[in-house]
């Protein structure tokens, strides 16, 4: 105990060493008195040292911590937007990327949706009737399965241009783009299909897509009702001059 307590003195001397002339006279007379067993006197020379010392030193304690923890916590908020507000940038260029493919996959869905109900409306009711099958199959499939299907889609489309087997000028007529062409309803309809199914991996693997309000589904029932609606009021064949690859 008594090594401790001169511990404990020894470090009150090296914070007080520089405190003064007055303090260090009161600080020997109170040491000399506790190293006689005069600890009362030794208690009455170091209380007015430590009272003062404490209206010195606590306030600029206080004040030094105070500042750091603001500091701290204004160092934590400008690193904390900063790398929100790039991810946010960053999530939001992804995002409206995604949309943007998404329209543009729907243009080209749309083209070919056209094209096949001008040629056989029965037809295109199947083949969206086998889309919506084909999405319900990739929604039961695992992670590795998925990924695989979307890698050999991306193989086949190098970019989403290439879902694109059109490539024609706007002003021509669909009609003549296939006459002049060798492109073949079967070739539309497996587009068509296989543009479904990226789409729907894109939803499953992909955050921007799957998470996007804007990326409407078209295979509920509300849209397959109105499709054979529409498909009922068409007559068996509206003319399309190629028929090539029409089985």
């Amino acid at each position: 105990m008594r090594n401790l307590t001169a511990t404990i003195c020894l470090t009150i001397a090296v914070l007080f060493g520089s405190a003064g002339v007055s303090w260090s006279a009161d600080f020997k007379k109170g040491y000399a008195a506790f190293q006689s067993g005069d600890f009362a006197t030794a208690l009455r020379e170091w209380e007015p040292i430590v009272m003062s010392w404490l209206e010195t030193a606590v306030p600029f304690i206080a004040g030094f911590t105070l500042a750091a923890i603001i500091a701290a916590i204004l160092i934590y908020r400008y690193a904390r937007n900063e790398f929100y507000g790039v991810r946010a940038t960053k999530n939001s260029t992804e995002h409206y990327s995604a949309l943007d493919n998404y329209n543009l996959l729907q243009a080209y869905r749309r083209e070919y949706s056209n094209i096949m109900i001008r040629n056989n409306p029965k037809r295109f009711l199947e083949i969206y009737e086998k889309s919506k099958d084909s999405k319900m199959e990739i929604k039961n499939l695992n992670d590795t399965e998925k990924t695989s299907i979307l890698t050999s889609l991306c193989d086949k489309y190098f970019g989403y241009s290439d879902f694109d087997i059109l490539k024609s000028m706007e002003f021509y007529l669909y009609e003549d783009v296939l006459t002049e062409s060798s492109i073949s309803f079967k070739d539309i309809e497996e587009t068509y299909l296989d543009i479904v199914k990226f789409e729907e991996l894109k939803k499953l693997t992909d955050y921007n897509w799957s998470k996007s309000d804007h990326l409407i589904d078209f295979s509920d029932e509300e849209y397959h009702n109105e499709l054979k609606r529409y498909i009922r009021t068409l007559p068996e064949n509206v003319s399309v001059r190629n028929t090539k690859g029409v089985e």
